[in-house]
């Protein structure tokens, strides 16, 4: 009989710990393993971190947001456009995540997804 248990995420994959956002990062990664894992985590957290030096909630964050990030990390940190874009999209996995498990809604403004 196997039985199968899921390896534990390193801490360091989800700092700041303490925070929602972390705890549903952690939940966010379990879904993942290897390099993969260890990216997305580096990834989420270089975006909790530039969260909290801004002062923006997460959860709470919106797209301008996510653009300035963008820029950050492309016109200040000089990051190549595919390393923009990994970034990008391990965020787009985490949001889809939230919203799927109802720590975030989703708004439609009228006319705007015709």
């Amino acid at each position: 009989m196997m039985f199968l248990v899921p390896t534990p995420v390193p801490q360091s994959d989800v700092e700041p710990a303490g925070t929602s956002s972390t705890a549903l990062a952690a939940a966010f990664l379990l879904a993942y393993e290897g390099a993969t894992r260890s990216a997305y985590g580096r990834d989420i957290r270089a975006w909790l971190t530039w969260c909290d030096s801004h002062d923006v909630d997460p959860l709470a964050a919106q797209r301008a947001h996510i653009d300035a990030y963008a820029r950050t990390l492309a016109e200040v940190d000089g990051r190549s456009p595919a390393t923009v874009g990994r970034h990008l999209s391990a965020l787009a996995g985490f949001y889809k995540y939230a919203v799927g498990e109802d720590v975030i809604g989703v708004v439609r403004l009228a006319g705007t997804y015709d």
